[in-house]
């Protein structure tokens, strides 16, 4: 299930520099603001603030992996709330460090909880409206 409803659309950004000689560490969906957001799998959502990242989740899945989530416009389900796959959890914005810029949702893949992989290659696959 891809991370975002809808017609979408993304490029393999994956560790495109980001200012302060960061990497980005995920993929940007791009979408219009306040489309939702989904849970790709069965799993626990966790609400995060950041100055960077804006309205984020953390999204620990029942799969043995999380998902990274950013720059909502707002959140669709309360702090440690169940979703299950396709559930929305969120709605695509800019806030954070995008802030002014298009609207997307970043989006990260961290196996068994570990450091984010580049999710280009399972967003090709679960993402066919693009």
């Amino acid at each position: 299930m891809c991370p975002v409803t809808g017609h979408v659309a993304f490029t393999n950004d994956w560790h495109a520099p980001r200012p302060g000689s960061l990497l980005h560490e995920g993929n940007d969906i791009m979408a219009p603001r306040g489309r939702a957001a989904v849970a790709v799998v069965d799993g626990f959502v966790n609400h995060r603030l950041g100055s960077r990242s804006g309205n984020a989740v953390w999204f620990v899945g029942g799969d043995g992996n999380s998902y990274f989530y950013a720059h909502f416009d707002s959140f669709a389900t309360v702090d440690h709330a169940i979703a299950h796959r396709g559930d929305v959890i969120g709605y695509v914005g800019n806030t954070g460090d995008a802030a002014g810029g298009p609207t997307h949702t970043h989006f990260e893949i961290h196996p068994q909880n570990g450091d984010a992989i580049n999710p280009y290659p399972t967003l090709l696959v679960i993402c066919p409206d693009r």
